[in-house]
């Protein structure tokens, strides 16, 4: 991967290696230490922050270096970078973290200038998104600013957890990030103001008092920043308050024609219905989940060209159409010959093949009822979000239902609850093709950063497959007969047990796909579209209602 905007030539008195890892430039150095470029025994980039030597003797600056990656891994991984080890016992002490690979928000406005449109929406509404898991994860980051909200091929992070703390009573309010997010809004929009250096209220008072400065950032997102600046923490908006506002002001700020469509006012934050908690340590807050591991085939961007560079230099591949592997179980059941009618003539050639084939295996019968982990009915903003990749077009947008649609053929997975699922499970939900080569897609057995299935729907054919960094061999296609038609919402019905996926359309079983052995058996369910073999003009989009995911 190439990194040069971002990464210098390892120094003099640098390491080259910490423990497994090999360092391959610097990404940046301040008082606490240093980070570095590194690469893992894999093959993969990571970022690797050391505490500078002259601090690892003293016991409140190690306490501080544990505490910000111990606060980086109370929030979801869709915010920010997932922490891989922290390695104390190491000199100088280190922390690995997944490398990032996207520009920081101030060497995109200085390289091209400011944002506008729907690339401002995006960032706004991307930020908010952040804040609103790291909020929820009962943080506060208090050090937003330019450079450590980066834009990544998979969405917006924030990263530089060191002055974070934790939020309530005995902590910070969360409402200081709220301060920022408005600076940052506002230089992304104006380049006039500088959201670092200065504590986020010095910063939000010179905003006040500049007001044109505000007139700048457009009549769609004026309001929602001046209330965010509000002297009164009180009166600012929390993080879920932006993301409703920024969703009824969404056609005003992008520039679209028409009425926007307003979700419901300051939703709670979406969890599971049935309030099924949570397995394992290492699971995640319930919130919006962005994939750490985004696949594209290609990326057309309006983002400015350092951004373009970044996601070309990447290589993100086209999600390949690999060699079919498993028996295909069609659920077609011969009928028996009548009993009465057997004749007593020794059997033809082709009766004692048919007599020694193995007999058919019988149709599942479509399971019902479970308890409910997740229901939605995806007619307004609740457990999803509007999510869109900045600049690329492809965006998950809900007003009466979820509408996913592509720029140019390529997966893109839908902000939503990101509860861990560890059992036998089904999830139902209405889907319609609206056009051409427009596939729905449900991945499972989701873990950030490894990957897991995903089954797509579209008109031909549904076919489940791996979808991870360095697999996406598809284990099995079922052949769709009346093919689905344009437009026709079709109920489609996933059945996830026993090591197999069993797949229902309209209430009639389609076939099965086993799972090979060794395969991922737990993790997320995530919604959102891809592309068909048959992949047509873009745009592709897919409407998707009323998901309802079940424990069996």
């Amino acid at each position: 991967m190439i990194t040069a905007h971002r990464v210098s030539p390892l120094q003099q008195d640098d390491p080259e290696r910490l423990g497994d890892y090999q360092l391959t430039g610097r990404l940046g150095s301040g008082p606490m230490g240093t980070v570095f470029l590194g690469r893992d025994a894999a093959g993969f980039d990571v970022a690797i922050k050391t505490l500078n030597p002259a601090l690892a003797a003293n016991r409140e600056a190690r306490e501080r270096f544990i505490s910000s990656f111990a606060r980086v891994r109370q929030v979801p991984h869709f915010c920010t970078a997932v922490v891989r080890a922290v390695k104390l016992d190491s000199f100088p002490p280190f922390a690995v973290t997944d490398y990032l690979d996207g520009p920081t928000l101030r060497q995109v406005v200085e390289a091209n200038g400011t944002l506008a449109g729907t690339d401002l929406f995006d960032l706004a509404l991307g930020l908010a998104t952040a804040l609103s898991g790291i909020h929820h994860a009962g943080v506060v980051h208090r050090n937003l600013n330019h450079d450590n909200v980066l834009l990544a091929s998979d969405g917006v992070k924030v990263v530089d957890f060191e002055m974070a703390c934790a939020s309530g009573p005995a902590g910070q309010d969360p409402a200081v990030d709220i301060l920022a997010w408005a600076a940052l809004i506002t230089y992304a929009a104006t380049a006039r103001v500088s959201p670092r250096g200065a504590p986020p209220e010095i910063v939000a008072a010179q905003i006040r008092k500049q007001g044109l400065l505000l007139e700048e950032t457009g009549p769609g997102l004026r309001p929602i920043i001046e209330r965010a600046l509000d002297e009164d923490a009180f009166v600012r908006p929390d993080a879920q308050q932006l993301l409703a506002m920024l969703h009824a002001n969404r056609s005003e700020i992008v520039g679209e024609t028409g009425p926007a469509t307003a979700p419901a006012a300051e939703p709670e934050w979406p969890g599971p219905v049935s309030g099924r908690p949570h397995t394992g340590p290492d699971t995640p807050a319930k919130g919006p989940h962005r994939p750490l591991h985004a696949r594209p085939r290609t990326r057309h961007s309006r983002w400015p060209a350092i951004v373009l560079a970044v996601l070309v230099a990447a290589g993100l591949v086209a999600v390949g159409i690999a060699e079919r592997r498993g028996m295909l179980q069609t659920g077609r059941v011969p009928a028996l010959a009548d009993a009465d009618n057997r004749s007593s003539a020794p059997p033809s050639a082709a009766a004692t093949a048919r007599a020694a084939a193995p007999a058919p295996l019988p149709v599942p019968a479509e399971p019902h009822g479970g308890q409910p982990i997740i229901r939605d009915s995806l007619a307004a903003v609740g457990q999803w979000f509007y999510t869109g990749t900045p600049g690329a077009g492809d965006k998950c947008s809900i007003a009466g239902g979820m509408h996913v649609t592509l720029a140019a053929p390529r997966s893109f997975q839908c902000i939503g609850p990101t509860e861990q699922i560890e059992d036998d499970f089904d999830v139902r939900v209405t889907a319609t093709l609206q056009s051409p080569g427009s596939c729905a897609a449900i991945w499972f057995h989701w873990r950030n950063g490894k990957g897991g299935h995903v089954l797509r729907a579209c008109q031909a054919a549904v076919t489940v497959a791996a979808d991870k960094r360095d697999n996406d061999q598809v284990f099995g296609r079922l052949p769709l007969s009346p093919a689905t038609a344009l437009g026709h919402a079709t109920k489609i019905h996933v059945v996830v047990r026993n090591g197999r996926v069993d797949v229902y359309r309209d209430g009639t079983f389609i076939g099965t796909v086993p799972l090979p052995d060794g395969e991922p058996t737990g993790g997320q369910v995530l919604l959102g579209s891809g592309v068909g073999e048959q992949s047509g003009r873009a745009p592709y989009t897919v409407t998707l209602k009323d998901v309802d995911i079940r424990s069996l």
